[in-house]
């Protein structure tokens, strides 16, 4: 297993830009598989904001989701 780490740029919010790039990512039809990623955090409250954002996100564009993990 490779292992690929993304830094995103602070002059946006960190958490929307992190969900667009997973949707993009993972995209696959009208499903966004994410399940074989990791996503590190700085705290519970942004891995909960995180997965609430990529919902929301799925939702809007009327996609399935299934979550990466969060630590």
């Amino acid at each position: 297993m490779t292992i690929t780490r993304h830094f995103f740029d602070w002059e946006k919010p960190i958490l929307p830009v992190a969900a667009d790039f997973l949707l993009d990512r993972y995209i696959s039809g009208s499903a966004v598989d994410c399940g074989t990623a990791i996503v590190v955090v700085p705290g519970g409250r942004a891995g909960r904001l995180l997965r609430e954002i990529l919902i929301r996100k799925a939702a809007a564009r009327r996609l399935t989701l299934t979550p990466p993990s969060v630590v």
